[in-house]
This record gives C-alpha cells, sequence and structure tokens, in this order.
C-alpha cells in the first residue's frame, strides 16, 4: 500500500507531464525532419523540371548506339548487362555479337522462352504496378497517385470510349526486353503520337510529379478487337532516347535533333484505311530505354477484378493476363 497516496499521484502527474513534453519535443523534431524532406524533394522536383528532358535523352540514344571499336563495345554490353542482372540466356545472340549497347538493349529473346499464353496476354516483360476499373475518369499508376483519362488521351477522341474501361500499367526497368507485344489479336485502325516532355517514370516521379503520364511523351495503338476497342499506350521517359511502332516506320519519337528542342508540339495521328492485323504476342513497337505501357479495355474483361492489396507482379510478354490476375477464372 501507498503511505502517500496524495504525494504517489503528484509524482505520476510530474512523470507524465515529462513524459508528455518528451513526446512533444519527438513530434517537433519529426515534423521538422519532414518537412525537411519535403522541401529537398520539391526542390529536387524543381530542378528536375528544369532540365531539357528530350533533348538529354536524345543525345544519350546516340551514346548508346554510337559504334566504337569490337572491344570497346563487348567491354561496355558487358558491363550493362553484368550491372542490371540480365538474364543472357533469353537472347538469341551471344553477347560478343551485340556492336553497342543500344543494340543489346532492344535485343531479341528466344520464341521459345516466351511461349504466347491465354489471351489477352501481358504486352511486355515487366513489372505489373497497377491494374482495376477507370473511375470518375481517373486512373492509377502506383498506389495513391492518379491520373485523368481525359488529359492522358487528349485530343485523340478516343477518351470518351473509355470512361467505364478497364486499366492495366507496366513498367519497364532497363534489365526488361524493351519490344512492346499485342495483347490481343485484332487490327491496328490508328496510331496516334502525343508529344510530350521526359520525366522519369520510377517510383519517385510517380509520388512527386503530377500528372505524370499526362505530361510525358506517348505513342498510342488503337486495335479493334474481338473484346471491343483497346488501346496500346506507349509512355516515354527520361532517357529514352526513342519510341518507334514496328509495323508503320513513318511513326518514330524523339527521332531528330527539331524532336529533342521541343519543336513539333502538335498530336499527329495516322489513320489505316486498310487496318493492320495483329496476333496476339506480335512485336508493335520498341523502346531505346526504359518506359512504361498502359493498357486499356473499353469495357470490363470477364477476367478483371478489383483488389486494393495488389502487389506487385514480375511479368513476361505473353504471360496470359487472365492467369495473372483471377486464376479461379483461369481454371474455369
Amino acid at each position: 500500500m501507498v503511505d502517500d497516496p496524495h504525494g504517489f499521484c503528484l509524482c505520476i502527474a510530474w512523470f507524465l507531464d515529462c513524459y508528455d513534453q518528451r513526446i512533444s519535443t519527438i513530434a517537433v523534431y519529426i515534423r521538422a525532419v519532414l518537412d525537411s524532406w519535403a522541401m529537398q524533394l520539391s526542390l529536387l522536383v524543381a530542378v528536375v523540371g528544369l532540365l531539357p528532358k528530350k533533348l538529354c535523352s536524345y543525345l544519350l540514344g546516340l551514346l548508346v548506339n554510337l559504334r566504337v571499336p569490337r572491344f570497346l563495345a563487348r567491354m561496355s554490353v558487358r558491363w550493362f548487362a553484368r550491372h542490371y542482372s540480365i538474364d543472357l540466356s533469353a537472347a538469341n545472340q551471344a553477347l560478343s555479337e551485340y556492336d553497342c549497347i543500344g543494340s543489346f538493349f532492344v535485343r531479341n529473346l528466344k520464341s521459345e522462352v516466351r511461349p504466347i499464353g491465354i489471351e489477352p496476354t501481358s504486352p511486355v516483360d515487366g513489372i505489373l504496378r497497377s491494374y482495376g476499373m477507370v473511375r470518375a475518369g481517373m486512373l492509377s499508376h502506383v498506389k495513391g497517385a492518379t491520373y485523368s483519362i481525359d488529359a492522358f488521351l487528349r485530343e485523340t477522341g478516343l477518351a470518351s470510349k473509355y470512361h467505364a474501361g478497364f486499366y492495366l500499367n507496366f513498367y519497364l526497368s532497363p534489365r526488361d526486353c524493351h519490344h512492346v507485344f499485342s495483347p490481343v489479336d485484332g487490327a491496328v485502325v490508328a496510331v496516334h503520337h502525343i508529344p510530350g516532355t521526359l520525366w522519369p517514370v520510377n517510383d519517385w516521379a510517380s509520388k512527386n510529379v503530377s500528372q505524370l503520364y499526362c505530361v510525358n511523351e506517348r505513342v498510342v495503338i488503337d486495335l479493334n478487337t474481338s473484346q471491343g476497342p483497346l488501346l496500346l499506350v506507349m509512355v516515354g521517359a527520361l532517357n529514352v532516347g526513342q519510341i518507334q511502332v514496328s509495323f508503320d516506320c513513318g511513326v518514330v519519337t524523339n527521332g531528330t535533333l527539331l524532336d529533342a528542342i521541343g519543336l513539333g508540339r502538335k498530336i499527329s495521328s495516322v489513320r489505316y484505311a486498310d487496318p493492320h492485323v495483329v496476333r496476339s504476342g506480335e512485336r508493335v513497337g520498341t523502346f531505346f530505354m526504359g518506359s512504361s505501357v498502359v493498357v486499356l479495355f473499353s469495357q470490363r474483361p470477364e477476367f478483371a477484378t478489383e483488389n486494393d492489396e495488389f502487389v506487385e507482379k514480375q511479368v513476361q510478354y505473353g504471360q496470359s493476363l487472365v492467369e495473372l490476375i483471377d486464376p479461379i477464372c483461369a481454371a474455369r
């Protein structure tokens, strides 16, 4: 038993008061640290924003495709492969056969290592970052970061078809194969080039650059399919020297110095009177360095599910999206 309850209570009160003061001091310190980090991030965004990102990407594209003596080419390609832990067994050429980092970056893979599954299939080797229904005209590229489908597709006249659609967002890192493949059988009816800048599309930029996918350069491939209209959108990024379309040599982004310094800011569209027929798993485009791809279905596909606890997944082109997203549906 306590002999002096009143004194004991005073001691407890004093202890709690000191504790509360310490907690307040810690809270103030944490707030100061977070504010400092926020200022640094804002400064970093501002600095990167001032960089001539398209010109830097264009020049890097020239650099990695520079032809050098063969022994230097082998050394640089070997370093690149080792640095990014690239699986060389999947490439259809020996490492020594690539004459620069650029040619290795857009390497072809052996067909047997990428069997084509039940469509729709993944259009790339990379990470499936997010997927879901388009809600109130908004999509998500990473958790907590959204963007407007109207701003994303701009004046192409396509956005209204996809306001109740379903999207999938894929990220390609430097270690991945950088060809892009059709996720379905279909026919390409048009290609739209939407000019823009070239911010990085990594996690840092996704969380700190507002409407990231709506400001970066992108190429929209418009397909008619048995599942309705579908868009395959190739989103450019910092250090992406070019985006090329496989079936139309006239569609190339950031291909000239004039493009790189920002001239030619209008949307350009090519509509095909004779649509280009593609098969699921057929190459439709190439990134020259890492970037992102967004697939947009105009209506909810059968395999579509909502998953707020979705964890990013490593995927390979040709892998069935049905099996990736809804294994129960795939087993039917």
